[in-house]
């Protein structure tokens, strides 16, 4: 099978899949504009985000706890990068907390609270 097919073919099944290990075998036979081209076409931002912890863009990650703070993800985006930014990601924790104490009500909101306060400890 010629090599270029194999990547496409590879691509659209970890795109489709989101399995981590056949993503390491891609990223092998990605050039670096490649994998940029691949890192786009992810709408799952928690797959995305073990991508980036897999090839170590944990910048890319920050980026990703900044322009996702209200997912419903947020902690499986998050924690990649809190022995790496702990207090960049404590500053973001405390903000969540306190505008989520200020503006919203509710046993669930309390429970997602006690859950963002869990990843501080």
């Amino acid at each position: 099978m010629p090599k270029e097919l194999y990547k496409k073919i590879l691509s659209r099944h970890v795109e489709c899949k989101e399995n981590i290990d056949d993503y390491k075998i891609l990223s092998e036979l990605l050039s670096p504009e490649e994998k940029e081209i691949f890192f786009a076409k992810m709408w799952n931002k928690v797959f995305l985000t073990k991508l980036f912890d897999f090839e170590k863009m944990y910048d890319r990650i920050l980026q990703l706890v900044h322009s996702h703070i209200d997912a419903w993800e947020f902690n499986e985006i998050i924690q990649p990068i809190l022995p790496i930014y702990p207090t960049e990601c404590l500053s973001v924790l405390q903000n969540k907390i306190n505008r989520s104490l200020n503006n919203e009500r509710g046993r669930s909101v309390y429970q997602r609270i006690v859950s963002w306060i869990k990843l501080i400890l």
